[in-house]
């Protein structure tokens, strides 16, 4: 990643321009519509991480323009929701060096359905298959996600062994419920702390979640974690287990 400056006559000041022609210049200055004494920022990488990288970037000079009084971007009074969908079912590994295998990643997990239409990509080229999952996002800030369930056992079991090439024993009770019948299901786990952080235009979490965490990890109103008694473990027939075998 890198800055450059737009010069009076239209060029780069900085070591890129070296790497550059001048035709290159002129184009990048009119799609950005850039000006003399603009300061532009260039990236080049794998674009989905040059992509995550520039997006922090961008809030981060939102926050400085807006905390030093130059612009005010955006409007804490409003409310902008976003579904966000349509997400790949499967990606490649963050490091390919890991697994060369072919096998891919599930982008949400590996229970999640593909979408309709999309499914023959899965036995042709398993990275244009569009799974049904979906995020809620407020302001920027994610305050949800969930999808719908794959609830038929033989594209289940495709998806695990063939396309993430994962060992199929440990999930074989799932495809035996499944195939008693399972119907199309789904559903979203919503972060309700995060819904009133952005409401209240908290900076933090910790300023408006209902049972807060010490940095210790430690339940300051409840307590926990804690020992318990075996008088109360037994009220909810509990036996605690040590080293694989009974503790008797």
């Amino acid at each position: 990643m890198i800055t450059v400056h737009v010069q009076d006559d239209g060029s780069w000041a900085g070591f890129i321009s070296k790497h550059v022609t001048n035709e290159e210049v002129a184009a990048v200055n009119k799609a950005f519509d850039a000006s003399p004494g603009d300061v532009l920022v260039l990236a080049a990488g794998e674009h989905d991480h040059m992509q995550g990288m520039l997006g922090i970037l961008r809030l981060y000079c939102a926050d400085v323009l807006e905390d030093n009084g130059v612009v005010n971007l955006r409007d804490p009074s409003e409310f902008n929701f976003l579904w966000v969908d349509d997400f790949p079912l499967f990606e490649p590994p963050e490091d390919d060096s890991i697994d060369s295998s072919g096998a891919l990643e599930s982008t949400h997990h590996v229970f999640t359905a593909p979408k309709p239409g999309d499914e023959h990509f899965l036995y042709t080229d398993p990275t244009k298959v569009r799974g049904q999952h979906f995020d809620l996002v407020l302001n920027g800030i994610e305050l949800g996600g969930g999808s719908v369930r794959n609830h038929q056992p033989d594209v289940q079991q495709y998806i695990i062994e063939d396309v993430l090439q994962k060992d199929i024993g440990h999930f074989s009770h799932l495809i035996e419920a499944l195939g008693y019948g399972a119907p199309p299901h789904g559903g979203i786990a919503l972060g309700f702390d995060r819904l009133m952080m952005v409401m209240t235009n908290s900076e933090s979490l910790r300023d408006v979640i209902a049972f807060p965490k010490s940095f210790a990890g430690k339940d300051l109103m409840g307590g926990a974690p804690d020992t318990l008694t075996p008088e109360y473990l037994e009220v909810y027939h509990i036996k605690p287990v040590v080293g694989g075998g009974s503790s008797e």
